[in-house]
């Protein structure tokens, strides 16, 4: 079967039946293909060509007392060799240096300037970063040495991801309207949204509990690409005239994948207990992007996942479904971040009575 025909030739108009009927043939067609690998004779019935996430180190974070990462939401490596790590619990942002060691603390909760009620995201744009705070639908910016620089501007509407490219800031939009997208030029301060939310998101007011909306800004491809949650597939949109190009099927083997009656599902609080969250979008060098979803675990009021990691070319084409990252438990949803095809993970194991946060380094495999 070829697949990058299936997901290239169909044009997304929101949740269609077509489009179930062609993830479902992806899926087998991967699945059928996973176990013609698994028994081609390899000794012990292992496929011998299935890609795998490659260990290659770990860092310690070393936190003091009164800088103790409660829950991380996002984490990047800065220009400056610097980890930084948003933890939504304190409000801030805490900087390590490349041994691990504690360095300070960027902003802290409050709605002042400088301050954040709920940070979700940042990104370096031009040595500053950029902070975004859903709750108080603001953008933030700070100096690598973190000190607060300017309050950019206020979002008319709750932001669901950040990422930069081509000089400017891309911000999605959790909706229940148009448009799915908004730039901010850095050079000339003017910005503008484009794109349409899916016909899911209209009708359901939980598919946000799904994940997303995703964003990755024109690179290796001129097209803009947006994920959403309870969607199996990601949307290309030409940023200039914002209409939806194509799509990328989005395999599913291992995890839980998408219902056939997403309606149903959705119609419940607790749907992402059912459904693969997509969790991370990110380009990787080669033309390809990185995919992660995680199957949401809860243990009374405590969130975990299992996460999975799919990697997929610029033109449809799956390189690898559904990796699993070694020596990851599902007691606790991971921060994930990329630099190139190395993934890191921030993940925090109980020792004792506590958890410890350590960065893990994988290499993604090539295609």
């Amino acid at each position: 079967m070829d697949t990058h025909a299936v997901c290239a030739s169909h044009k997304p108009d929101g949740f269609t039946a077509s489009g179930r009927v062609r993830r479902s043939l992806v899926s087998k067609a991967l699945l059928v293909a996973s176990l013609a690998l698994a028994c081609d004779g390899t000794s012990g019935g292992h496929a011998a060509d299935v890609p795998t996430l490659i260990p290659l180190d770990s860092i310690p974070l070393i936190e003091p007392d009164t800088a103790v990462i409660g829950r991380p939401v996002s984490l990047s490596r800065m220009s400056n060799a610097e980890w930084w790590v948003l933890d939504r619990f304190s409000a801030s942002i805490l900087r390590f240096g490349p041994d691990g060691m504690f360095r300070g603390r960027v902003g802290r909760s409050g709605d002042g300037p400088g301050e954040f009620e709920s940070p979700m995201r940042f990104v370096e744009v031009d040595s500053l970063v950029v902070v975004v705070d859903s709750r108080l639908r603001r953008v933030s910016l700070f100096s690598l040495s973190g000190q607060y620089a300017d309050s950019a501007f206020s979002i008319p509407y709750t932001p669901g991801d950040v990422a930069s490219g081509g000089g400017s800031l891309w911000i999605t939009s959790v909706g229940p309207t148009d448009p799915a997208v908004w730039t901010w030029d850095f050079r000339t301060g003017a910005s503008r949204g484009f794109g349409e939310l899916p016909a899911l998101w209209r009708e359901y007011p939980f598919a946000a509990a799904l994940g997303g909306p995703l964003v990755v800004p024109p690179g290796d491809s001129p097209l803009v690409t947006l994920g959403f949650g309870g969607i199996g597939y990601l949307f290309r949109v030409d940023p200039r005239s914002g209409q939806t190009v194509d799509s990328i099927a989005i395999p599913a083997v291992q995890r839980r994948g998408i219902p056939d009656e997403i309606g149903e599902v959705l119609a419940s609080p607790a749907a992402s207990d059912d459904i693969s969250v997509i969790y991370r979008l990110h380009p990787l060098p080669g033309r390809r992007l990185a995919v992660s979803h995680l199957d949401v675990t809860r243990q009374g009021s405590v969130f975990g996942g299992e996460y999975f990691l799919t990697i997929v070319t610029n033109e449809g084409r799956p390189v690898a479904t559904d990796l699993t990252v070694p020596e990851l438990t599902s007691d606790a949803i991971p921060t994930t971040y990329f630099s190139g095809d190395t993934l890191h993970v921030l993940t925090q194991p109980l020792e004792g009575l506590g958890a410890r946060s350590v960065i893990r380094r994988y290499l993604v495999p090539a295609p």
